[in-house]
């Protein structure tokens, strides 16, 4: 019987890339496990504060009864309500990887990179366009200004920018879960909810 060298070769030579490819995406699984569920964990903890907001607004609006704080509550009420619902709209399918391999954690981090991006940008433009409409009516009723209203809007402005900062760091992060994703070879078509990213 004899042995073909080149056979033998090209043998090792297509099986060492794969171990070492097996060997780097078992190393990355924990690491994206851990982001999943610091991101989990992350989610409850900001619901959690979102209706410790809300609750506590309403109660300070309903003891004191002043026209300011009602109209606290009302508003973080309706804000809470509009984000909270597109939120969950725009992270379906976000919610757990499909099956429990790093391209699956690859993937479900990706989604969830874009999702977060198109989360702040409608949390930006909704800031946006209630600091333009607040400003508007304290102009109308310029009368009635208060050191309560220019800190309501100080605080808005000061939202606007950082929302921007932070969709330029979703942006970043966006292109390193992309080259993830492409480096696993789950990359040919990057699709987001059946859309084209």
């Amino acid at each position: 019987m004899s042995i073909d060298s080149e056979l033998a070769t090209w043998q090792k030579e297509w099986r060492e890339p794969a171990a070492e490819q097996r060997v780097d995406q078992s190393e990355l699984l924990p690491d994206l496990m851990k982001k999943i569920r610091r991101q989990d964990r992350r989610s409850a903890i900001a619901v959690g504060l979102t209706c410790v907001c809300v609750i506590l607004g309403s109660v300070a609006a309903w003891r004191v009864r002043t026209s300011f704080l009602s109209g606290l509550a009302t508003g973080l009420w309706f804000a809470s309500l509009t984000m909270g619902t597109y939120a969950w709209w725009v992270r379906r399918g976000t919610w757990k990887p499909a099956a429990r391999t790093t391209a699956a954690y690859v993937r479900l981090a990706y989604n969830r990179a874009v999702a977060k991006e198109r989360l702040l940008k409608f949390a930006f433009r909704f800031i946006l366009v209630t600091t333009i409409l607040y400003a508007g009516l304290m102009v109308w009723t310029w009368r009635h200004f208060s050191m309560n209203s220019a800190g309501v809007l100080a605080a808005m402005a000061t939202e606007i920018v950082l929302f921007d900062r932070l969709m330029r760091k979703q942006r970043r992060a966006i292109e390193v879960s992309r080259k993830l994703l492409e480096s696993v070879g789950e990359g040919a078509e990057l699709e987001f909810e059946g859309r084209q990213v």
